[in-house]
């Protein structure tokens, strides 16, 4: 079978069954050669989130495949994301909506919880703003909270971004995010998701989108993340791949703190400042990252009195929030 033909039969698969690329390479050949009915067998695990939107036939999936507008990429694709194939785990197929990905050298995931402290709205958007101006783009997972303030501060600054779901691109989570996904593509950028278009969110999906995060990016900044947070998952799974995690949090005492304190003893970095955090991504990539565009002019340094009352943040929290991103919050 051509490898175009066998990229199509693992896309129209793909649709009702949840398998990943070791397990096609391994049953693979037999499906193929007419051995092996996925359909009336169990050797593939039915997608959980689909019931009746899943395809009951290879004709059916088949018919699916040509009707849709969403890019489908299988690893038999060249312009598959490189940086997934050396994972433990590499997804079949992954969907696409924008551009193609850049390396992973030219992203920086930036992740937190969906409910942030004051402290976390105000820097999340300095952190991406700093890593625009730096040339680089940014990865996060298009949730609620400190992923929504990263990537509309980076579309401000006109980076490029990369956002990934933890539902199918016609299942969209959160719905309120619609309007950004558009943002986000119109922009440059790339909206990708390793869930067939129709799979709804899951909390099964969101382990497997964050280490899709981890393995697309050069490293990971976590604004507040609980120990139990999908930004914790991510910046674990950063670590594992030998790239720097770089934690802000507020107060070590809170349940952010302990899960800084959980990144930090797994070998994250504790905030020093937004730069100096792109110091040590770098570090594990020959100490240079891979800039998308010239490195913006750096603007000049506010003050801490003019950001106390552009922030109304409360002196102690402002004090903390001026000193963790450098003094660059401008």
């Amino acid at each position: 079978m051509e490898i175009l033909e066998e990229s199509r039969l693992v896309r129209a698969l793909h649709l009702a069954f949840d398998f990943s690329w070791t397990q096609w390479l391994a049953l693979g050949p037999r499906i193929k050669s007419g051995e092996l009915n996925p359909f009336s067998t169990t050797i593939f695990r039915p997608w959980r989130t689909l019931e009746s939107l899943a395809p009951k036939s290879l004709e059916e999936a088949f018919s699916i495949v040509e009707k849709t507008k969403i890019v489908a990429l299988t690893p038999l694709n060249p312009n598959y994301p490189k940086a997934l194939l050396d994972q433990a785990h590499i997804p079949s197929v992954v969907y696409l909506l924008g551009q193609e990905i850049p390396d992973a050298r030219s992203l920086v995931a930036i992740v937190g919880t969906r409910m942030p402290s004051r402290f976390g709205v105000e820097v999340a958007p300095i952190i991406a703003r700093v890593v625009a101006e730096a040339g680089l783009g940014i990865a996060s997972g298009l949730a609620r909270g400190i992923d929504t303030l990263a990537h509309r501060s980076s579309l401000e600054k006109g980076a490029y971004n990369l956002a990934i779901l933890g539902s199918g691109m016609e299942r969209l989570y959160p719905k309120e995010n619609q309007n950004l996904v558009q943002e986000i593509i119109q922009a440059g950028g790339t909206v990708i998701s390793q869930f067939p278009p129709q799979a709804a969110p899951h909390p099964t999906h969101f382990p497997r989108r964050n280490k899709l995060l981890a393995a697309l990016t050069a490293g990971t900044f976590v604004v507040e993340g609980s120990r139990a947070s999908g930004a914790l998952i991510t910046g674990r799974n950063s670590l594992e791949l030998g790239r720097s995690v770089v934690v802000f949090t507020q107060d070590f005492r809170s349940d952010f703190g302990k899960g800084a304190i959980e990144l930090i003893l797994a070998g994250a970095h504790p905030s020093s400042g937004v730069e100096e955090g792109l110091e040590a991504i770098a570090r594990p990539w020959g100490g240079k990252l891979s800039a998308l565009r010239e490195r913006a002019p750096i603007p000049a340094k506010e003050s801490f009195d003019a950001f106390l009352a552009r922030t109304g943040l409360d002196c102690r929290m402002a004090l903390i929030a001026y000193k963790s991103v450098g003094k660059r919050p401008a």
